[in-house]
Formats: structure tokens, sequence, C-alpha cells
């Protein structure tokens, strides 16, 4: 068998591990938080969220990192405002 033939498969196996491992890694540290009663407070905001509805997900992020009901009047209000027409003009985020 040709030596870049071994290489690709050897490689193509390695890659193969490592996705598997870290996969692993990842839904048991994400599970933890999930199940475990945390002695803090904790948000969670998805990936999805932020593309499909930035300005309302960005809002309830600072809500809740400054504790406030709303950010109305505070200056971060403003600046999600820019930024969200930013990427809006710009083709997103």
């Amino acid at each position: 068998m040709r030596k870049d033939i071994l290489d690709r498969a050897l490689k193509s196996s390695i890659w193969t591990d490592f996705v598997s491992q870290e996969t692993t890694v990842w839904r048991d540290f994400h599970n933890y938080w999930l199940k475990e009663s945390l002695p803090i407070e904790t948000y969670f905001v998805t990936y999805e969220e932020l593309v499909e509805e930035p300005a309302k997900a960005l809002t309830g992020l600072f809500q809740f990192l400054l504790n406030v009901k709303s950010l109305e009047g505070l200056c971060i209000e403003q600046k999600i405002m820019d930024l969200c027409k930013h990427c809006a003009e710009q083709g997103g985020l």
C-alpha cells in the first residue's frame, strides 16, 4: 500500500478518536452544568438565539449580568442597538 494512503488512514483514525474523546468531554461537562445545583446564578444563551434575535439575546444577557430588570436608560442599551444595526448592515453577527 502506498505511504500517502497509509498516512491519510492513520490521520483519519487519530482525528476520529480525537473528535470522539472531545465530544464526550464536552457532553459530560455540559451535563454537569445542567444537573448540578450550582451555588451561583447561571444564565444560558445559545448561538442560535444570538444569530436569530441578537438584540433580545444580548439584552437578556446584560440584564442578568447587571442584575437589572431593564436596560432602559443605560449606555449598554444603545451599544446593543448600535451593534445590531451594524451587524444587520454587514449581513449578520
